[in-house]
């Protein structure tokens, strides 16, 4: 199906507009006629209730000319296209208009198979450049789903040292990873040993384990709660404040009660020093070890 693209007509004459507007089946074409306007003035006020794709306007008006108005789309609305038409005589002024981005220039009198053929033109440039801009949206909207995803590359990447400097800063920022500036550093992780529950469905034990734990350290712990090889193993990446002890992961974890170990049986492990270097290998571009603390 074609693409329909709204158009407002400019001209100080109003038997011109008419004509143009007789001359063509605009509908056909794939383009409406919203509306018609008697100078740049009046087709400002008519841009902003009608939010046109094309303004067709002539050079020579009262109040403000095309030119003028041109210039004002351009600052206003720098996604609406603009053609003039006018007469021999305008040539200096449609030179100018050219310079300033205008897409087309058509001579008057145009005869309504010129006027087509130009129609059909634009037309398919406005379904290129829209063409374009899906294929962009498509693409961020891909993009933005995938984020959880790469999230939990990035971090599982991190423990694992495989993250270059300039990575790391770059997804901090762009993934809004809460991890940035901590004096210290600790990794945690989260067993889920039963992964069978008369209360929750499989699939879901380690989502309610992971909201679980990010109520729990939310206001209180920079930290980040992702799967780590499979979903029954949660990590917990957390950056401790200077005075406080890498014990106190445990109590903000789990929030002083048991409700996660009772119902999904969980087993709390944490490491850190060496001892956590050895068993997840975490990056030293990120942690450097003094004695049992990442700092």
């Amino acid at each position: 199906m074609k693409e329909h693209y709204k158009i407002l007509l400019v001209d100080d004459e109003e038997e011109v507009r008419k004509s143009i507007i007789k001359k063509i089946n605009w509908e056909e074409e794939g383009f409406l006629v919203v509306g018609d306007a008697e100078n740049g003035v009046e087709a400002l006020e008519k841009i902003e209730n009608l939010n046109p794709d094309l303004v067709f306007t002539d050079i020579r008006m009262p109040y403000m000319d095309g030119l003028e108005l041109i210039k004002e789309i351009n600052n206003r609305y720098p996604l609406i296209k603009s053609i003039i038409f006018s007469g021999f005589d305008d040539f200096d002024y449609a030179k100018e208009a050219i310079k300033m981005g205008v897409i087309e220039y058509v001579l008057k009198p145009v005869s309504a198979i010129e006027l087509t053929e130009i129609l059909r033109k634009v037309h398919k440039t406005l379904d290129d450049e829209l063409g374009k801009k899906r294929d962009i949206e498509k693409l961020r909207s891909s993009y933005q789903a995938s984020i959880p995803i790469l999230r939990e590359q990035f971090l599982n990447g991190l423990i694992h040292g495989n993250i270059s400097k300039e990575e790391i800063a770059y997804a901090l920022s762009e993934y809004e990873i809460n991890l940035e500036g901590a004096s210290k550093y600790i990794v945690a992780t989260v067993h889920i040993d039963d992964m069978d529950s008369a209360i929750v469905a499989k699939e879901l034990i380690p989502i309610s384990v992971k909201v679980n734990l990010r109520e729990n350290l939310e206001n209180k712990l920079q930290a980040e709660i992702f799967s780590m090889y499979s979903e029954s193993s949660i990590t917990v990446i957390a950056g401790l404040p200077d005075k406080m002890s890498k014990n106190y992961i445990n109590v903000y974890t789990f929030g002083g009660d048991k409700g996660c170990r009772q119902s999904h049986r969980c087993k709390f492990d944490y490491r850190a020093g060496h001892h956590c270097r050895r068993h997840y290998k975490a990056s030293p571009v990120i942690y450097t070890c003094k004695g049992s603390t990442w700092v």
